[in-house]
């Protein structure tokens, strides 16, 4: 433990030994692992920073996890920032507050707004767990500085953290990210952090938000389907929370829609921090899956869908009826299904400004990591795609500067849908973050209008048929927590210096290097090879989490030669990428 960055996590250490706004327990604690060299590195390797959504880690005492000492400096941080945009404003200062199901959410939340309070900032703070994209709605509602949601979205139970909103409803770019960061790194002492230390939910310059407001949300959800989509129906639909805050909406959502016939598992309704029927939170994960399927299997249900802890997520297994399984649908092909829809009739999306529709251009957008199925479904509709970076701050800085705007003085430019493939969907204009409730009602029209006939594997099928066969899969490679983050950067060094020619026997035709040249998108530290056939592989760091994400889209005539392209590319990168972690 010689090298300097070694001695500055020493340094944290001690300045949390010595410091007297640290309890005197906490203290007590932390002189308990005196000398533990590993355990130090752990909990103050480093500050806890914002990564792709906010901030994100595993919760415990030390600088670099989420505790009561590391919000607070978080919270001054962001309450002086507010303070200083509403200084140059005549707007006065507010911000809007949410939380998930997590045990030490609402606790949090509410520190959060003492927080805000003490510094003389209105603050409309949630009385009830609910989704992310929500608290983006209100925030854009009532008008406010600045939103935070206290969540950790589909981790497991021992991480908390949260995601941060501008005043357009979407989480910060990196600019505004950075100047957050700054002005949370001048917050030098725990004893600048003011904190009103009364029952906040009473304080005057507290707005409660209640479940009063979730008819609000719902309204714009559902005024943001298609005007074709308003007759009752049968369909089965099943459907969990995973313990997280989608029910209530999701259920309030589908009674709204005349989705009449919906079953599921009431255990795993029931919101717990302790998430105490699955292992881990992600629905993306087959295996959690299972409980919503069994609950499918029984009813003969269409469809069985998954939200997230923060329902911002969408997961989605549809009924083989040749088989009589269930079959999980990636974040791409749920992707294709809403786009295929959208596009399809999207002469008929609601609150079009004028009758002339055919003078309006529409347009999507997807991130340069989701499959490029997606994109040529909607060209083959006439429908503009717009690319961006991985997060949907990227998509909703898109959505900012396209839509409404005219084009040569006479068509307008709308939204129809964004998208990425870790299953994240928008469609509408209510919200800038993602959101499993619209996208969960606009996939059940789309199944619907399919027919009693028409599966989801058919359409999907058709769409193949029409526009090739794409296998895109995700793999991540993990360590074992943020302080071995170094390796990953130094895995990206070394594919920057030496990048690989050919892939799975596919020859590279290009290398797209996002840091070196942002493509027209802002500057990343991601990397994507272009095969000569449009397969291609994109790598980048995961920004909240210790691993390397790497994006496989293999194209081929038939499923099964895609599969085959998919499995060499797969082989080969992994390889090269374990090496490089060496």
């Amino acid at each position: 433990m010689g090298t300097q960055a070694t001695r500055t996590h020493i340094s944290r250490y001690e300045q949390w030994c010595n410091d007297p706004n640290i309890h005197e327990d906490d203290r007590a604690e932390l002189a308990a692992i005196a000398g533990d060299e590993e355990e130090i590195l752990k909990r103050f390797y480093s500050d806890i920073n914002f990564g792709t959504g906010g901030m994100r880690t595993t919760e415990g005492l030390g600088s670099a996890l989420w505790n009561t000492y590391t919000i607070g400096r978080v919270m001054q941080g962001i309450a002086n920032k507010i303070l200083e945009i509403a200084n140059k404003s005549a707007a006065p200062p507010r911000i809007v507050i949410g939380f998930d199901t997590r045990m030490t959410s609402a606790p949090y939340a509410r520190s959060a707004a003492a927080v805000m309070v003490a510094n003389g900032i209105h603050t409309s703070l949630f009385s009830q767990p609910r989704p992310t994209a929500m608290i983006s709605f209100a925030v854009r509602h009532f008008k406010a500085t600045m939103g935070i949601v206290v969540t950790a979205s589909h981790n497991p139970m021992q991480y908390n953290g949260f995601k941060v909103y501008g005043a357009d409803g979407a989480q910060l770019l990196p600019e505004p990210s950075a100047e957050i960061i700054e002005a949370i790194s001048d917050v030098r002492s725990y004893s600048e952090v003011k904190r009103y230390d009364g029952d906040v939910v009473v304080h005057p310059l507290v707005h409660t938000i209640d479940e009063q407001f979730d008819h609000v949300y719902l309204f714009y959800v559902l005024t943001s389907r298609l005007q074709s989509e308003e007759n009752p129906s049968d369909m089965t639909i099943a459907y969990t929370s995973l313990h997280g805050t989608g029910a209530p909406i999701m259920f309030d959502m589908f009674r709204m829609a005349k989705y009449n016939n919906v079953v599921y598992d009431a255990e795993q309704c029931t919101p717990s921090g302790a998430f105490p029927t699955i292992a881990h939170p992600n629905p993306e994960d087959p295996a959690v899956m299972q409980r919503v399927i069994d609950v499918a299997r029984q009813h003969r249900a269409k469809v069985a869908l998954a939200t997230d802890p923060d329902c911002d997520r969408l997961a989605v297994s549809v009924l083989d009826a040749h088989t009589g399984e269930y079959v999980m649908l990636t974040g791409n092909q749920i992707g294709a299904l809403l786009c295929d829809y959208v596009c399809s009739n999207r002469k008929e999306v609601f609150g079009a400004p004028h009758t002339d529709r055919d003078a309006i251009d529409y347009f999507i957008v997807k991130t340069i990591v989701t499959s490029d199925l997606g994109a040529a479904i909607a060209r083959s509709y006439g429908v503009h795609v717009e690319e961006t970076l991985t997060g949907f701050k990227y998509i909703a800085e898109k959505m900012n500067m396209h839509d409404g705007l005219s084009l040569h003085g006479q068509r307008e430019r709308r939204f129809l849908l964004g998208y990425e493939e870790s299953h994240g969907y928008l469609l509408g204009n209510y919200a800038r973050d993602k959101d499993a409730v619209i996208a969960a009602v606009v996939l059940c029209d789309a199944l619907k209008a399919g027919g009693d006939n028409r599966s989801a594997l058919q359409q999907l099928e058709a769409l193949y048929e029409r526009h090739g066969y794409y296998e895109d899969r995700t793999v991540s490679i993990s360590l074992r927590d943020m302080s071995e983050f170094p390796k990953i950067q130094r895995a990206m060094d070394r594919l920057r210096a030496q990048p690989m020619e050919s892939i799975g026997g596919l020859a590279v035709t290009r290398v797209l290097d996002y840091e070196q040249d942002g493509h027209g998108l802002p500057k990343e530290n991601v990397l994507k090879f272009l095969c000569a056939d449009r397969s291609w592989v994109c790598v980048r760091p995961s920004g909240t989490e210790p691993k390397m994400k790497v994006y496989f889209s293999a194209i081929g005539t038939t499923r099964q030669e895609a599969q085959q392209k998919f499995a060499a590319m797969h082989e080969e990168v992994q390889a090269i990428v374990q090496q490089f972690f060496g």
